[in-house]
């Protein structure tokens, strides 16, 4: 009975959850995935590829928030332990040689 009040009233603090750049393989798997959760869950997941990504975040924030690495005119900073890593964006190689 509890678990299902937390559902009904509390379903997440979350309003939106963007996955930006996300491999397809990972976007095939969540079509499966989803099926077990509630509409109100997956309706919150935002899936954006390589190619549209700038478009579809811009339907929700301002780009100058974000930073260079997800969009190049970005003012943002990376918060907590990303400020001292250094991430670079793009493709990854079809083949790694070793």
């Amino acid at each position: 009975m509890f678990a299902k009040l937390k559902k009904d009233h509390y379903p997440g603090l979350a309003k939106r959850i963007f996955f930006v750049r996300a491999p397809k393989v990972f976007m095939m798997a969540w079509k499966i995935a989803q099926h077990f959760y509630d509409r109100r869950i997956h309706n919150k997941f935002i899936f954006a590829g390589h190619d549209e990504y700038v478009d579809v975040l811009s339907e929700y924030m301002d780009l100058e928030v974000l930073p260079a690495v997800l969009y190049e005119d970005g003012k943002g900073q990376p918060l907590g332990w990303f400020e001292k890593v250094h991430m670079e964006g793009g493709f990854l190689p079809a083949e790694v040689k070793g």
